[in-house]
């Protein structure tokens, strides 16, 4: 996990964007088997990260490799944010590139952190959010190109720099006119919440929370840090009254987020028993419903589904069964009404048994 000293010191806040000096490459072992270590000094290379549940990676390896031996750069092809460290090595060795295949380089104190040095100092910091990504560096060790991998790309990079047309200054320009400094970091910040909170460490996550919430007040308007900070308020057993009176600001702030409301909701009455708590979800989420109308834009089918569970739910814990049968019966005939796909049809089944049971109900109100 991050280290909490780390997270918001200036000096620690590290962008990555064309025409910047490469970081290191901080990698542990090579898939044969053999130590590699950090490479401090990057040079005349190009960088593939993937990772084995990428069905496009390994294709995309091999075709960037061939083009970056055509042009006299090295390949490295670094696994990411490995879960199984089995199937990726399997999925390394069954490939055909030419290259350097090896493993980003972790805090050995916490094995438990997937996401590596070479995740957050390459990926991360260059505002990128999918894989296969690619980086090409050249022989200044300047990050001269950097995108989603793909061989025609990394290939015409790689033959404007042997001929001296690329423009890396022009390139740097367009990268930072749609990379956000900003959402950068607070990306950043909300994956080391969310690596707090899945490791049980509430209170580490709670003082990254009131952290960033002091040096970078803009965070309080990212939804998804307004969430996590939900979830782990809510996690913690002596902050439920902080979760309770954030959910009320979360309630106003994001007027129009219906998924934010339900994604709250669902969360705050799974960990925070407290009547108020209850009758708060119900009437908000009955809100939304009350003031989209007939005329708004219907919502997307699954969206709206879970609403209503919500809704169900913090009625039957709220003591307002009669009501809350209503509500459950009238779930149970939508998901009878039309043809819903398969796996709306699945969750909304198992939530009409999940609820049934929680209403001590022996009535089936699954569709025949």
């Amino acid at each position: 996990m991050p280290e909490l000293a780390d997270q918001n010191s200036p000096s620690h806040e590290l962008v990555l964007a064309p025409g910047d000096k490469a970081p290191p490459l901080r990698l542990s072992i090579g898939f044969d088997g053999h130590t590699i270590g950090d490479i401090q000094d990057v040079r005349n290379c190009v960088i593939l990260l993937w990772n084995a549940g990428c069905a496009s990676c390994l294709p995309t390896a091999e075709e960037i490799a061939q083009a970056a031996e055509t042009s006299g750069f090295q390949s490295i092809n670094v696994a990411v944010m490995v879960r199984d460290f089995r199937t990726t090595a399997t999925a390394a060795y069954s490939s055909s590139a030419k290259s350097l295949f090896g493993l980003e380089g972790r805090d050995v104190s916490d094995p438990s952190s997937y996401r590596g040095s070479v995740t957050r100092n390459w990926l991360e910091a260059s505002g990128q959010t999918m894989i296969p990504a690619a980086f090409v560096v050249d022989r200044n060790g300047i990050v001269v190109w950097m995108g989603l991998a793909e061989a025609a790309l990394v290939e015409n990079v790689l033959i404007g720099i042997s001929d001296d047309t690329w423009n890396v200054h022009s390139f740097r320009k367009e990268w930072l006119s749609h990379t956000n400094r900003d959402d950068v970091l607070q990306n950043r910040t909300n994956k080391n919440l969310t690596e707090f909170i899945f490791a049980g460490d509430t209170t580490s996550a709670i003082k990254l929370i009131n952290r960033s919430e002091m040096l970078d007040p803009i965070m309080t308007s990212n939804k998804e840090f307004n969430f996590l900070k939900l979830v782990a308020l809510a996690s913690h057993s002596e902050s439920h009254d902080a979760a309770f009176e954030h959910y009320r600001q979360c309630s106003q702030r994001f007027p129009n987020d219906v998924d934010l409301k339900v994604r709250l909701g669902r969360w705050i009455l799974a960990k925070v028993p407290d009547q108020d708590v209850y009758e708060a979800v119900s009437a908000t989420l009955m809100a939304v419903i009350r003031d989209r109308g007939e005329a708004s834009e219907p919502l997307d089918v699954w969206l709206d589904f879970q609403m209503r569970l919500v809704i169900t739910e913090a009625l039957f814990l709220s003591g307002e069964t009669i009501e809350a049968h209503k509500w459950l019966q009238k779930i149970a005939s939508a998901v009878r009404a039309e043809s819903h796909p398969e796996d709306v049809r699945v969750f909304v089944n198992g939530e009409l048994d999940r609820l049934s049971a929680l209403a001590g109900s022996d009535k089936n109100l699954r569709p025949d």
